[in-house]
């Protein structure tokens, strides 16, 4: 996610190769050069971003695609026009709700053993997020540089004792 790359441009510290392109289209580990991030999942990746955008986007009548104002870069006041979409389904709509989750977890199983060439876990969307919180709840939250001395400067302003364990 862009957030890494901001991460990256705050310590100073370069991009896993891989990750970004800058203006010119060509990749860059060099954060500072960053103004793109790398496609997932090829031509079928692109088919299911281009599905967010057409119910997030064009279906809700907001901004798509490069329409949005930047996140980072537009006034916090103006108004950015950010479609949703939810859709809701039940479970038991064709078989039997047990039958659903059996299947489901059964799936997941299925797709988290499969065998990887680079012998790393094989993943689901939530996955990296979960093994997150494990561990910062066991080792704490990492701050790059530059949030260490916003929060310090934030303590100073507001007579705040601060201290990082």
């Amino acid at each position: 996610p862009w957030n890494r790359v901001l991460v990256h441009r705050n310590s100073n510290t370069d991009l896993p190769e891989g990750i970004a392109y800058n203006s010119d289209g060509e990749e860059t580990v060099n954060p500072q050069d960053a103004s793109s991030l790398f496609p997932s999942g090829s031509h079928k990746g692109y088919g299911l971003a281009s599905m967010v955008e057409v119910l997030c986007g064009i279906y809700s009548g907001m901004n798509f695609g490069r329409n949005i104002p930047s996140m980072y870069g537009t006034p916090i006041k103006e108004v950015r026009k950010l479609g949703q979409f939810y859709m809701v389904m039940r479970v038991d709509g064709a078989i039997p709700e047990d039958q659903f989750i059996e299947t489901m977890q059964l799936f997941t199983d299925d797709v988290r053993n499969e065998p990887s060439k680079s012998n790393e876990r094989i993943m689901l969307p939530g996955d990296k997020e979960i093994l997150e919180s494990r561990a910062r709840h066991k080792n704490g939250v990492p701050l790059d540089d530059l949030t260490v001395e916003l929060f310090k400067d934030l303590a100073i302003k507001y007579n705040v004792d601060l201290e990082f364990l």
